[in-house]
């Protein structure tokens, strides 16, 4: 039987990706997945989530567990390394406010914490043939493109 220790290991997508790092960048990512149990823990107490499973394969900079929140309702619990890519992401998800984009529900900005709607797209862009997916692919990123407030 697996322990909640093991089920919140980050993917080994995500390791190989953050250990491959050099430098001090590489020292403090892999310094940031070292704590990445606890940390997911810590948001789970503290948002009052039940884990479900880690996705898989994963990310190259975040872990997202997917979990049910205390009402039922399903949610992702992202958790990433904070850089100049993600360090604004929970800005962008606030304007976009579930347009075109999941719905952010709750978000810890200094400690890298997002909690997500949870997603359930009908159709994945990999079924479809190229020039479709491209066509869906571009509408979505022009419903993304708004002025910031």
């Amino acid at each position: 039987m697996t322990d909640a220790n093991d089920r919140l290991q980050p993917p080994e997508r995500l390791v190989r990706t953050l250990s491959a790092r050099q430098g001090p960048a590489g020292d403090a990512a892999r310094d940031w997945l070292a704590t990445l149990p606890a940390r997911a823990r810590h948001y789970l107490e503290r948002w009052e989530l039940t884990p479900l499973r880690v996705q898989r394969p994963g990310g190259r900079s975040s872990m997202v567990v997917l979990v049910r929140q205390s009402d039922d309702t399903p949610a992702a619990l992202k958790l990433g390394l904070l850089d100049e890519e993600t360090a604004q992401e929970h800005a962008a998800l606030t304007q976009w406010n579930g347009w075109g984009a999941a719905r952010l529900l709750r978000a810890d900005p200094e400690g890298g914490a997002l909690l997500l709607e949870r997603l359930h797209g009908d159709v994945s862009l990999r079924s479809l043939a190229d020039p479709k997916a491209m066509l869906e692919a571009a509408a979505t990123l022009q419903r993304l493109w708004v002025n910031p407030e």
